[in-house]
C-alpha cells in the first residue's frame, strides 16, 4: 500500500511547490476479456472486471464484474473481501437488479487465537435477510494439526444446522498424518456412518511412500481394501516413481507405473507411464513426455504413445515454449502428429504481452483452422494497471492534486478541469463525482492537466501507461 500512496504522490500547493513521484504499481486496475465474432474472426467484448481497491497490505479488497450486451458495459456482480491480522475474514457479494446493488451471497471465516481457521459459513441474501447454507468446522490438536472437519448444511424448515459430511485425522511423530477416515451423516440414525479411510506411510526424511485407500462394508461393518499407491523418491527428496494397485481379493494387483528420469539439475527429463499385463505379468509402455530445456527454461514438452504392433514410440502432440529475460512466460505453441503427411500441424497458441516494466498487459488464445489456413481468435484478456506513473507540476495555489489507479482527485474549488496531449489536442476528462475525475479512458502518453479556478488555473503534467 506504501507503494500506492506514493504512486502519483500528492500535490499540495502552498507557495511555490514542485513535485514529482516515479513508482510503478503492479496492482491490476481493470482486466478485459473478449470473446470471438467467428465470422469476422474479430474480437468482441465480454467481460470488464474494474474498480479493484487494495488494502495497506496489497490484498485485493474488492472490484466490479461488468458484462458486454453489444453496445455498453453492464454492471453484473460486485465483490468484496475483508482481511484481518492477515487472514480473509469475509467474501461478499452483490449483483445489480433494477438499477442498484443487491446483497447475494457471502461467507464468513472465523480463526481462533492462534490464527487457525476454526469455521467458513455460507449465507445467501433472501427476502431482506441472510439465511445460513453451508457450514465447516475445524478441529486441531495440541500442535495445529487439523483433526477434525465437519460440513453441515442448513435446513430452513427446521431452522437448524443438518450434519452431511465429517473427516477425522490422526497423527504419528512430528505431526505426519497416518489416517483420514470419512463419515456420512445417517438420517435414519442421527450418527455418522463410516465411508471411506486412507491410510498413510512415510520413509525417514517426512515422504509419503505408501497410501492405502478402504471403503466401508456395511454387510461386514468392517473396511475394504480398494486401492494402493506406492512412492520412491530421490535423495533431493523429488519423486521419481508412483506405482498402483487395485485390490484383487486376496491381494494388490499393480495397475500403473509413473517414472520420472531427471537430468544433473535435477529438473524432469522423461516422464514414463506403463500398464501391468496380467498375462504376462510385466510392465507394458503406454505413455512418455520428453521435456528439454534453455537457459534453465522449459523449451519444448514432446508427448509419445508406445504402438506394440511396431515396438516403437509414435508421436502424438509437441509444445514449445518461450520466455522473457526475467523467466517470464511469452507463449506456448502447440502442434499435433499427422500420420498421414507425417508431420506437425499447427494447434494452438497461447501468447503473453508485457510493458516495458515487465507486467502483463494481454494474454490471448489463437487456434490454428486447416480449412483457412490461418490462426483464428479464441480468447482475449487485457490488463490494466494503476495507469498514472508520474505526476509533476508548479502550482502557486491551495489546490490538492491526487491520482490513485485511474481516478484523479481535486481538492479546493475549480470550474474546469482540461487535459491536452503531446500533439495539442485537449480532451474533457469524465467526471465521477465531486472532484474525482476517469483517466481510464486515455491512451499512454504525457498530458498536461489545467485546473481552473475562480481567481487562477494551473498546470500539471501526468504520464499515463498502459
Amino acid at each position: 500500500m506504501n507503494g500506492l500512496k506514493s504512486l502519483m504522490g500528492t500535490l499540495l500547493a502552498i507557495c511555490s511547490i514542485v513535485a514529482t513521484a516515479q513508482t510503478v504499481s503492479t496492482q491490476l486496475d481493470s482486466v478485459i476479456s473478449y470473446t470471438v465474432n467467428s465470422t469476422l474472426n474479430q474480437w468482441e467484448y465480454y467481460s470488464k472486471l474494474r474498480d479493484y481497491s487494495y488494502d495497506s497490505d496489497g490484498n485485493i479488497t474488492g472490484y466490479t464484474v461488468q458484462m458486454w450486451n453489444g453496445t455498453t458495459w453492464n454492471n453484473q456482480r460486485k465483490i468484496q473481501y475483508t482481511y484481518s491480522n492477515g487472514e480473509l475474514i469475509e467474501y461478499f457479494e452483490q449483483v445489480w437488479v433494477g438499477g442498484s446493488w443487491q446483497n447475494s451471497w457471502r461467507t464468513i471465516r472465523t480463526y481462533n487465537t492462534q490464527g487457525l481457521l476454526t469455521e467458513t459459513k455460507s449465507e445467501r441474501w433472501t427476502q431482506q435477510r441472510w439465511v445460513p447454507v453451508t457450514r465447516r468446522t475445524y478441529a486441531y490438536n495440541s500442535v495445529d494439526s487439523l483433526t477434525e472437519e465437519v460440513y453441515q448444511v442448513w435446513d430452513t424448515l427446521t431452522s437448524q444446522w443438518v450434519n452431511s459430511s465429517r473427516k477425522i485425522m490422526t497423527y504419528i511423530a512430528s505431526a505426519l498424518r497416518d489416517a483420514t477416515e470419512f463419515f456420512l451423516w445417517d438420517m435414519m440414525t442421527s450418527s455418522w456412518r463410516p465411508d471411506r479411510k486412507e491410510l498413510y506411510s512415510y520413509d525417514p526424511d517426512g515422504n509419503m511412500i505408501e497410501r492405502i485407500d478402504k471403503r466401508w462394508n456395511t454387510t461386514l461393518s468392517a473396511y475394504e481394501n480398494i486401492r494402493r499407491e506406492t512412492y520412491s523418491f530421490n535423495a533431493n527428496g523429488v519423486l521419481i516413481e508412483q506405482i498402483k494397485y487395485q485390490w484383487d481379493g486376496g491381494s494388490w494387483r499393480p495397475s500403473q507405473r509413473y517414472s520420472v528420469t531427471l537430468n544433473p539439475n535435477n529438473t524432469v527429463d522423461t516422464k514414463l507411464w506403463e500398464t501391468w499385463n496380467v498375462g504376462t505379468s510385466q510392465w507394458e509402455n503406454n505413455l512418455r513426455e520428453l521435456y528439454s530445456y534453455t537457459s534453465g527454461n522449459l523449451s519444448s514438452l514432446l508427448s509419445q504413445i508406445w504402438d506394440a504392433t511396431s515396438s516403437t514410440w509414435q508421436n502424438t502432440s509437441r509444445v514449445l515454449y518461450g520466455f522473457t529475460n526475467s523467466g517470464k512466460p511469452l507463449y506456448e505453441h502447440r502442434f499435433s502428429w499427422d500420420n498421414v503427411q507425417s508431420k506437425w500441424k499447427d494447434v494452438e497458441l497461447k501468447e503473453f504481452t508485457y510493458d516495458s516494466y515487465d507486467r502483463e498487459v494481454r494474454f490471448h488464445i489463437l487456434n490454428w483452422d486447416d480449412a483457412s489456413g490461418e490462426w483464428r481468435k479464441n480468447y482475449r484478456r487485457d490488463q490494466f494497471y494503476a495507469s498514472v506513473t508520474g505526476i509533476e507540476g508548479s502550482l502557486t495555489s491551495r489546490f490538492k492534486v491526487s491520482i490513485v489507479h485511474h481516478v484523479m482527485v481535486i481538492e479546493g474549488d475549480h470550474e474546469a478541469v482540461s487535459i491536452t496531449d503531446s500533439k495539442g489536442r485537449t480532451f474533457v476528462p469524465v467526471q465521477l463525482g465531486n472532484g474525482m475525475y476517469d483517466l481510464l479512458s486515455l491512451p499512454a502518453g504525457v498530458y498536461v492537466v489545467t485546473i481552473t479556478g475562480r481567481e487562477e488555473s494551473i498546470n500539471i503534467k501526468i504520464a499515463i501507461t498502459k
